[in-house]
């Protein structure tokens, strides 16, 4: 049992009277708490952003728990809450820097993200500038080597901030206010994710024509948008729980193209001399043109249309779904456990050297024969789906 994960569960129900049924309903909370972050360990993700994933989860809780009876509560108490609150809301609201910041296309050589809850969208626009729209939570720096850095604190520092390890080990009462610094950062940073009135995180990112800054956009628990704003020689999006959207034309050729999530779907429609798209239980949906192209899932589907030269699919129980959009030379390597795999040519192809085998599923051909020296080579592997070859 992660301890972490306890801390949080226990400060989000530490003000609701304790009853049967409350108990019962922590104890849920908990374990799924606890299944979730063990699924994304398991996943490749690591602590901080698992902790930030659960705690991304557990949004809506606060709503739910306000139907339960507090404890020590009156209407004084609540009145005076409430007052605090809304004092504290309006100081937070002067310190908070400007929503917008502009930057000349020159000054911004890399766009850099490193987000935890937060969605991003980026886009053309047809202004001169590069414009970051935030809210308040997020931070902009222009660094000196051109790196334009938007970002959170992040989860460790928000859990961990203002604790010294080394001097907390001196003594019990040291020992013990780490520890009641540990509880008050919990509690801001579960506060924070669960008040109803917080506004979510997001940064919209406008960029103009005469820019094409790299772009390394990356975060924990949000979606990722990207349209029609061409980008420089490097083009990452990763993300933990959020989906990727990218919408660029087909006549720009990037030269190397890498999104990947965990639990999100990835759909793009662009061109790159590499494509590398991956998720463990999210669906894959691509169109565009390649040199070569990777597509890698666990559990989701794999859909795609594209004039690519080598082409290698990977899923354990997705299905597979290629169509090749032209009859040039091309590679294809697609495998599965016990996904089908539907692999379609061009019409006018009617040969192909294929290597098909499953275990237990059914092969077929239809409108194609099998000829050694065809220009179009397939191998298809799977266990227990079918495989289908056809144009």
């Amino acid at each position: 049992m992660n301890e972490k994960i306890v801390q949080m569960i226990d400060l989000l129900f530490r003000d609701v009277e304790t009853s049967e049924e409350v108990r019962a309903l922590r104890e849920e909370v908990l374990n799924n708490c606890q299944d979730r972050y063990e699924d994304l360990i398991r996943g490749g993700v690591n602590e901080e952003e698992a902790l930030a994933a659960v705690m991304e989860s557990l949004k809506g809780m606060e709503e739910v728990l306000r139907e339960y009876p507090r404890k020590g509560e009156s209407a004084g108490d609540d009145g005076a809450a409430e007052a605090e609150t809304e004092a504290q809301e309006k100081e937070e609201e002067k310190a908070a820097p400007p929503r917008e910041v502009f930057f000349a296309p020159e000054q911004v050589k890399t766009l850099e993200t490193r987000l935890n809850s937060c969605d991003v969208k980026a886009e053309l626009s047809d202004g001169d500038r590069i414009e970051v729209e935030r809210t308040e939570d997020v931070f902009v720096e222009l660094k000196p080597d051109g790196t334009l850095l938007i970002s959170q604190e992040s989860t460790t520092d928000q859990l961990f901030g203002g604790i010294s390890w080394k001097s907390s080990l001196n003594s019990f009462a040291s020992f013990g206010e780490a520890m009641d610094q540990l509880a008050q950062n919990v509690g801001r940073v579960v506060t924070r994710g669960f008040s109803k009135n917080r506004t979510e995180s997001r940064v919209r990112i406008r960029i103009p024509a005469a820019a094409h800054p790299a772009a390394r956009i990356r975060t924990t628990c949000g979606s990722i948008g990207w349209k029609d704003a061409v980008p420089g020689e490097i083009f990452s999006a990763q993300t933990t729980s959020g989906s990727v959207r990218v919408e660029l034309d087909e006549s720009y050729l990037l030269p190397e193209v890498k999104i990947g999530t965990v639990s999100g779907d990835v759909d793009a429609d662009l061109s790159a001399e590499k494509v590398a798209l991956s998720t463990i239980s999210g669906d894959i949906s691509w169109n565009g043109r390649t040199d070569r192209l990777e597509l890698s899932t666990t559990s989701g589907d794999v859909d795609a249309v594209c004039a690519a030269g080598e082409i290698v699919l990977n899923t354990t129980s997705g299905d597979v779904a290629l169509e090749l959009r032209d009859d040039a030379p091309a590679k294809v390597a697609a495998n599965s456990v016990s996904g089908d795999v539907s692999l379609r040519v061009p019409g006018n192809v009617r040969k192909v050297s294929a290597q098909l085998k499953s275990l237990s599923g059914e092969v077929r051909t239809r409108g194609v024969e099998n000829a050694e020296d065809a220009e179009i080579r397939i191998e298809s592997n799977t266990v227990s789906g079918d495989l289908k070859v056809y144009n």
